[in-house]
């Protein structure tokens, strides 16, 4: 029977894997983030095959890295995720409120406040740190619990009935986009596939296939062929967030990584994407203002200026966002290369 020889991840301690492939997420954000300027891209670029859901799997990264030494192992502290993720994001909230506030009327900026609220801040993304921090709450409340079960079937009926029962919720009761965006409620899925990870390793079974396939058909479903599935599963915007499609990132996209990481590690593309990755955080925060402003959102543009904005933003965000991170954020927290999303 087929399977590939599993890559059992943080045997030496530091994981360059991990940070490799944070390094290719975070450009999966940003590329759909510029995509903005030119919604048709997404789709036609297949971006939902080799992007999928990498707020997700940044999500599932911090599963395997808090479970990495075993469960009786682990340690969820809150308080330096707050510090090291919630409060350089606040600072440019708070930053970009009172620019608004010099900029705009009054009222104008007080009338936005809900949607302010709804949205998480300022910026594309800035959902983020919010939805974050409430998964390490997540896990430190399930984490008793995943300890006293244990049992493989049992963990995978426990973290399928959370799941399904969320998606019937938000089904039955209408759960406005916005607040279902801001919410931990497509996530918890994602604590159970990370365990997976790092008790099993990264590697590609007939099973793993199987499954993998399954998410893949519900993900053309979803976003190619604008399938309605409620109350099975919430129709949202956010249509390769649901548990369905989750195995399809944790065992295909993550080999798929994997093996670009495995054919690459002696080259310099491979230390840049380790460099990228263990930035992520820092270049997430710089994004935000990037995005912030209108370049090009409400012109209209041609094939060759799409491309070039593309490029541009990728670029700029890319390398102020690992300035950011290596010359303050690193510097501010005396933290070695990475904050730990």
């Amino acid at each position: 029977m087929f399977k590939s020889k599993p890559y059992l991840l943080y045997q030496k301690g530091y994981e360059p894997f991990i940070d490799f492939f944070k390094g290719y997420l975070i450009l999966c954000i940003l590329f759909t983030h510029s995509c903005d300027i030119w919604m048709p891209l997404r789709e036609r670029s297949l971006y939902y095959l080799w992007g999928c859901a990498p707020t997700a799997c940044f999500m599932m990264i911090s599963t395997m890295h808090i479970f990495r030494k075993g469960l009786n192992n682990a340690s969820i502290t809150l308080g330096k995720h707050i510090k090291k993720v919630l409060l350089p994001f606040l600072i440019i909230q708070l930053s970009a409120l009172i620019i608004n506030i010099i900029l705009k009327p009054i009222n104008e900026v007080f009338e936005g406040i809900p949607a302010f609220i709804k949205s998480g801040g300022y910026g594309i993304g800035s959902y983020f740190p919010w939805v974050y921090i409430q998964y390490i709450l997540l896990m430190m409340i399930l984490c008793p619990i995943v300890k006293k079960i244990h049992d493989r079937r049992k963990l995978f009926l426990f973290f399928l009935i959370i799941s399904i029962t969320i998606e019937l919720l938000c089904s039955l009761f209408k759960l406005d986009d916005g607040w279902y965006r801001i919410l931990v409620l497509r996530y918890p899925f994602l604590i159970y596939l990370g365990l997976l990870l790092d008790e099993d390793g990264v590697f590609l079974s007939v099973k793993r296939c199987v499954i993998s396939l399954m998410g893949l058909f519900f993900i053309i479903m979803f976003t190619y062929g604008n399938v309605n599935f409620e109350p099975i599963f919430y129709n949202s915007t956010w249509k390769t967030y649901h548990w369905i499609c989750y195995p399809y990132l944790a065992f295909f996209l993550t080999f798929f990584v994997y093996v670009l990481y495995a054919k690459t590690k002696d080259f310099h593309f491979s230390r840049l994407m380790i460099r990228i990755g263990k930035s992520s955080y820092g270049i997430y925060l710089f994004q935000l203002i990037w995005f912030m402003f209108p370049l090009a959102s409400r012109t209209r543009m041609g094939g060759w200026e799409i491309v070039l904005y593309l490029v541009i933003s990728i670029s700029v965000c890319t390398f102020c966002g690992i300035l950011l991170n290596e010359k303050v954020l690193d510097k501010v927290y005396n933290h070695q290369g990475n904050i730990k999303i």
